[in-house]
Formats: structure tokens, sequence, C-alpha cells
């Protein structure tokens, strides 16, 4: 799963989460279907909502103004418009995007394009492999004849006994990259392709487990672990990966403005935690220490965001150390990725009890301490949420391979 971030694979890993579910498998063996609407330049609106691909955050503190004026005294009342009321399990309909999914683990959405990863052995047509595809969002898709198959040669088996981790997805304004990594002594793969023609570069193939990836308008980042903990950074170009910062303990999670990168990690021992800046030189500037666990880091308006996994909240701290942590909100167990953008924040949690099937999708304000919107419950082993400019959309794994969906609801009423 925050970006999508420590996905809910890695929780076991972190937290020594057990699913105690058994996933069936099906099978399949004819030639990949592969889509052919790929001439579409979606660059512009190629972001994910805020949780990963903006080079740039853009700030929630106006600089007009209190009252949303250029900030002088026109003499007239100001007129106080009413603000969007955000969807709730109550108020909403959850609707199903696709469905019949074969371990969709981990998504992104443009605003054009929905992008997602399955990872289960027997997807049809596909022979053994795991597929990379993506569909419009402007419509519901029930048969697979409408993906564009962006890779039909995904790795399987992440959930069905396999040397595979966890596989991540991250989308830019100009590419979208993903990444799995695989066998008892950890190797991985980066993947990137340009949302024009969807040409394909190799980023990285190298020793370790990648447990995050950020991707900008020009480099990426990510988080690798076992052996060692190092963020690592790359043209997109595919020139060469080269350390961003080195000898970090129990890395979750990675994000950047494409300046500055910034990282969580579990640290050494109780309460930890660490979530940190990189300097230029490759030191660590603190923004907050003795943290429990902090996950799912991404940017927005000039601070962090994260979740603390076992202590179940979001949290908050300037990006320049600045100010006390903040907390945004308590959440359901598990809180394992976030997305934040204008709305507010998103997140996913896995829920009570160890099957993983109460899974959920809240919502809070921008602002400390308010209310929180639960806008998805039940969800069966919920694996990553996105959002874009009007919808929220949640992977669930289901509970068994083909049982996978990806569904949404509106953000507001």
């Amino acid at each position: 799963m925050r970006k999508t971030s420590l996905r809910f694979v890695g929780l076991g890993a972190v937290l020594g989460v057990t699913l105690g579910l058994t996933l069936g498998i099906a099978s399949g063996a004819c030639a990949p279907l592969i889509g052919a609407d790929f001439g579409r330049d979606e660059r512009s609106a190629a972001t994910d909502g805020g949780e990963r691909g903006d080079d740039a955050p853009v700030s929630d503190d106006p600089s007009s103004g209190e009252d949303g004026t250029d900030g002088t005294d026109s003499g007239d009342e100001a007129i106080v418009e009413p603000q969007p009321v955000a969807c709730t399990v109550d108020t909403c309909p959850l609707e199903t995007v696709l469905d019949h999914l074969y371990g969709p683990v981990t998504i992104a959405s443009s605003g054009h394009h929905l992008y997602f990863v399955e990872v289960g052995d027997g997807i049809p047509q596909a022979g053994t492999f795991g597929w990379f595809s993506r569909v419009p969002t402007d419509k519901s898709c029930t048969q697979r004849s409408c993906f564009d198959v962006i890779d039909p040669y995904v790795a399987s088996g992440q959930l069905q006994g396999q040397y595979i981790y966890d596989t991540h997805l991250a989308l830019g304004p100009n590419n979208v990259c993903f990444t799995q990594s695989f066998n008892a002594s950890p190797a991985h793969k980066i993947r990137c392709y340009d949302l024009v023609g969807f040409d394909r570069t190799t980023l990285d193939e190298s020793a370790g487990q990648v447990v995050d990836l950020w991707v900008g308008s020009s480099t990426a980042r990510w988080a690798l672990v076992n052996p060692g903990g190092t963020v690592q950074g790359a043209p997109l170009s595919g020139t060469g990966a080269a350390p961003v910062a080195s000898g970090r303990t129990g890395l979750t999670s990675v994000t950047s403005d494409g300046t500055t990168t910034y990282f969580t990690e579990k640290g050494a021992g109780a309460n930890a935690g660490v979530v940190g800046a990189v300097l230029t030189d490759g030191g660590v500037r603190p923004l907050a220490t003795g943290r429990d666990t902090p996950a799912a880091s991404t940017l927005y308006g000039g601070y962090v965001y994260w979740a603390e996994v076992p202590a179940r909240k979001i949290l908050r701290a300037k990006v320049d150390g600045t100010g006390a942590v903040e907390q945004i909100a308590n959440t359901d167990e598990t809180p394992f990725e976030l997305a934040v953008d204008a709305t507010g924040v998103y997140w996913a949690s896995v829920g009570p009890g160890a099957s993983g099937l109460k899974g959920s999708v809240s919502h809070a304000g921008l602002a400390p301490n308010g209310p929180v919107d639960l806008m998805m419950k039940d969800l069966p082993l919920v694996y990553d949420v996105a959002v874009d400019s009007t919808h929220v959309y949640a992977a669930t794994v289901g509970a068994s391979i083909q049982d996978g969906k990806i569904v949404r609801i509106p953000k507001t009423l």
C-alpha cells in the first residue's frame, strides 16, 4: 500500500501483523492483451491528488487577507461561502470501479485514468504474470478487454506465499513508475513509463527491498531496506541511481518536493522513530523524534504528514523543523497509507482483528484535531488508497485471489 508508503504486506515485517487468510488460485494461459489507447497526453493532470506526484507542495495558508480578499478593507461585509461537506458511508454511495481483479495491491489516479498493479497468479490471458494497467476514470469497467495493459510481465505471487515483497506504484507529472522486490536475499527492479507513448525505462535493478517510492517531474526517490537502510535517488532518464541518505534504521517511507527528500523510519527500539529531512550533504535534519513507527509520509502546504501505526494517529510537522508536532486525527487500527490535498487528509486502515476484512478509509480536514469522516468501511483486505480532484479510491484484495476490487466514493456531497 501511501502511496502509497508502508503498504499492507509490509506491515507484517514491521509490526508482525498476520493475515491468517488463504488465497485461492485461478489459472489462464493466453497471449497478454495489450491496450492501444496510449495516445493521450495527460501529463498536466498526472498527479495522484498531491500524494506522490507534486514536485512543489501547494500552500494551504493563503498569503491574502483572512477573508479571502487581497487583504484590503473594502468597507463591505465579507461574503462567507459555504464549505463543502465530506462524503461519509451514510451520505454517499460506494461505487465499484473494477471487479474480479487478481490481487490489486497498489493504485494511483491522474484524474483521467486509474493506474493499478495486480500481483495474482491466474489472470486470464496473462499466463503466470501479473499486470500493470490503467482504465479511464469516467466509466466503470466490468470486462478486462477495456484495460490498457501497460506492462504484462509483472511478477506474481506476492499474496500467494512467493518471495515477492511489496509492490509500489507512484505517479508523477510526466511518468508513472512501479517497483517490485523479490527473492530470499532481496533484490528489486524499478520500471518507469512516460505518460505520452509509455516508453519504458528501467530506473534501477539492484540489491535490497524497496519499501516506498516517490516520483516527481524529473527524479525519483525510494527507500531501501534489507540489507541496511538507504534512501536512493535517480533521474527519470535512468542514467544511474545513487544514495541520498545512508545508515538509516527501519525505513518505512520516503517523499520529496523535488528539492528536499523526507523520510520516516522505525528506529532501533521502542519510540525511536524519526521523521527527517535529508540535507544536501547527505546529513539529516530531524523534524520529529521519539515517534512510534512513523510511516506513509507525504507533503502538503509546508508540512510533512505521516501515520503512527501502533498509536493509531495521523500527525504533521513543519518541513522547516519549527514548531511542535501536531495531531490531525485518531484512526482505526493499523493506519498504513495516506494522501493529502487541499480538501484534507485521507487514510486507509487495516481495521480490527487478524483477518483484515474490516478495513476502512477516513478523512479529516487539514486543521489539527478536527472531526473525522468515515468514508468507507468493511473493506476486505484494503491495500491502498488514492485521491484525485473528485474521488477517493481504495484497492481491496478480497477473500480469494480473484475477488479484488477497486472502489471509490465522491469526496464531497
